[in-house]
C-alpha cells in the first residue's frame, strides 16, 4: 500500500481520495451482504462473525509480516476507537432491519459534518470557507434527491442511522490519531478484538438467539462479508493516514449514486428524476474540492519552480 502511494502522483490528499473511494466502495458492497444476512440472522451474531474474520485475516498478516504491530503505546486510545466502532456498527446494522439502504445511507451522509467539526475541534485541522460550501453542495444533493419524509426523522429506526454517523465520525478522528504512530493493522486490529469480546454479551442481553449457519448460500455470502469488510477497514485507515481527515470527509458522497443503484436492483426502489439531480450536486461539490485541492497544489509547485537558486 505504501509503494502505491508513492507510484501515484498527486499530492497526498487527492491520492487519499482515490483510495477512500475504493474503501467506501468495498464497504458498501460489504454493506449489501450484511443487510441481506440480518434480516435472517441476529445482528450480534452476524457482526461477531465478520469482525471475526478481521482478527483472523489481520492477526495473521501480522504474524507473518511484523509482530511488532501487536504492540501500540496508545491502548486507551484504542480501546475508545473501538468502543466507537463496535456502538457504530451496531446503529447501522440494527437500521438495516427496518429502512432501506438509501435512507440509511442518506441519514448517514450527515457524518460528514460532524466529521468536519470534529476534525477542527480534536485533530486542529484548518478548512477554508469554499470547503464548507461544497460540502453544503453536497449535502443539498442528498436531500434534494431523497427527499426524507418528515415523519419519519424523529422515529427510532431514522435516529439510529444518525447516532451512527455521530459515532461514526468521532470512530475516523480517533483513527486519525492514531494514524500517527500506529500501523493500519494495529488499528484494524484491536477493534475488531473489542467487537469479538462485546457481541456475545450483546447477543444474550437482547435475547438473541444464534444459529449455525449452514445454508451454502449464506456462507458464501459471510465470506464476502468479511473479505471486503477487511479490504475496506484498511483502505480507509490508509487514507486517513496520509490525508487531511476533514478533506476525506466528503468522499463519502459518492457512495449515494452506488446505493440508490444497488437499491434498485437487489430490492426493488425505484430510482426517479431526482435522485439523477441531487447526485449532480453531490458530484459537483467533489469535484470542486478535488480541483480546488490540485489547482493549489500545482500553484506551489510553480512558485517552487520560479523561486531562485541559492548560491
Amino acid at each position: 500500500m505504501k509503494n502505491l502511494f508513492k507510484t501515484i502522483t498527486l499530492s497526498n490528499n487527492m491520492r487519499g481520495i482515490v483510495i477512500m473511494s475504493l474503501g467506501l466502495l468495498c464497504s458498501i458492497c460489504a454493506d449489501f451482504f450484511v443487510k441481506t444476512l440480518v434480516l435472517i440472522y441476529p445482528v450480534s451474531e452476524i457482526t461477531f462473525l465478520r469482525s471475526l474474520t478481521r482478527v483472523i485475516v489481520v492477526g495473521t498478516i501480522i504474524l507473518s509480516t511484523n509482530r511488532k504491530m501487536f504492540k501500540s503505546s496508545h491502548y486507551g486510545t484504542h480501546l475508545l476507537r473501538a468502543v466507537f466502532s463496535v456502538l457504530t456498527t451496531i446503529s447501522f446494522f440494527y437500521a438495516y432491519q427496518y429502512n432501506s439502504f438509501t435512507e440509511i445511507y442518506t441519514i448517514s451522509y450527515s457524518s460528514v459534518m460532524f466529521n468536519i467539526i470534529f476534525s477542527v475541534l480534536i485533530l486542529k485541522e484548518k478548512i477554508s470557507n469554499k470547503f464548507f460550501i461544497a460540502v453544503m453542495c453536497g449535502i443539498t444533493g442528498i436531500f434534494f434527491a431523497m427527499k426524507p419524509d418528515a415523519s419519519k426523522v424523529f422515529q427510532i429506526f431514522s435516529l439510529l442511522p444518525l447516532c451512527g454517523a455521530i459515532l461514526a465520525a468521532l470512530n475516523r478522528v480517533f483513527v486519525k490519531k492514531l494514524t500517527f504512530n500506529d500501523h493500519p493493522f494495529t488499528i484494524a486490529l484491536y477493534s475488531s478484538i473489542v467487537t469479538v469480546s462485546i457481541m456475545p454479551f450483546l447477543g444474550m442481553y437482547k435475547g438473541e438467539v444464534w444459529t449455525l449457519i449452514t445454508d451454502h448460500k449464506h456462507l458464501v455470502y459471510l465470506a464476502f462479508m468479511g473479505g471486503l469488510s477487511v479490504l475496506s477497514q484498511f483502505l480507509i485507515i490508509n487514507a486517513v493516514k496520509h490525508s487531511k481527515n476533514a478533506f476525506l470527509a466528503p468522499c463519502d458522497y459518492f457512495t449515494f449514486i452506488f446505493v440508490a443503484i444497488a437499491d434498485n436492483i437487489i430490492w426493488g426502489y425505484s430510482i426517479t428524476a431526482d435522485v439523477f439531480i441531487g447526485a449532480m450536486f453531490i458530484i459537483v461539490g467533489n469535484s470542486y474540492i478535488i480541483f480546488n485541492d490540485y489547482k493549489r497544489k500545482k500553484m506551489v509547485r510553480t512558485n517552487r519552480e520560479e523561486e531562485p537558486e541559492l548560491i
